[in-house]
């Protein structure tokens, strides 16, 4: 178990794979804001990929001996490896980041101009999209794949705390308390 100091206030203990789940937020969290930064939005890819990639190994070694666990967790990992392409694409891109090169993927820029008068309240904005290379299904954006990830994992871990741990489970939200949703566009 583990507490943390989020916000300027001590949260009551959690899971050492709950404190892994928050990393992994925090740099999906880091990801949206920079997305108009391709190196930033691409440093912080890689950093969530490893937390993400993570959270199901500091599960593994925290609850190992539980009950139970391993039996529920064999079970869940078959069921990820075949039935979530999603999951094995990033896992793959993780292993690829960490130890051979960074993450290809492409930017496409939405320009959104507006004809308005001078001085009016209308004004034009861009927003920049990240695509990966190689993904599967080309038409999901790189942070929209990785927050289904995230979702999938948070899944993951709430029912694993439910079943296996006497660590009240939060509600499910960002690093910083908050829903993680895009807060652009």
């Amino acid at each position: 178990m583990i507490r943390l100091v989020l916000g300027g206030k001590i949260e009551p203990e959690m899971t050492n794979t709950r404190a892994k789940m928050l990393e992994a937020k925090y740099f999906l969290e880091r990801m949206n804001e920079n997305e108009a930064d391709g190196l930033a939005f691409n440093y912080n890819l890689s950093a969530f990929l490893a937390a993400a990639r993570s959270v199901t190994m500091v599960m593994q070694k925290e609850f190992k001996r539980t009950p139970n666990f391993a039996q529920w967790y064999n079970g869940k990992r078959d069921e990820m490896k075949k039935d979530d392409p999603t999951i094995r694409f990033l896992n793959k891109r993780r292993d690829m980041t960490i130890h051979q090169q960074p993450i290809s993927f492409h930017p496409n820029v939405r320009l959104d101009v507006s004809l308005a008068p001078i001085g009016s309240n209308k004004h034009s904005y861009s927003k920049v999209k990240w695509y990966f290379n190689d993904l599967p299904y080309p038409n999901q954006d790189v942070f929209t794949v990785c927050k289904e990830y995230i979702d999938k994992l948070e899944h993951l871990v709430q029912e694993c705390e439910s079943q296996f741990s006497s660590t009240p489970i939060p509600v499910q939200t960002g690093y910083n308390g908050n829903k993680i949703n895009r807060g652009h566009g």
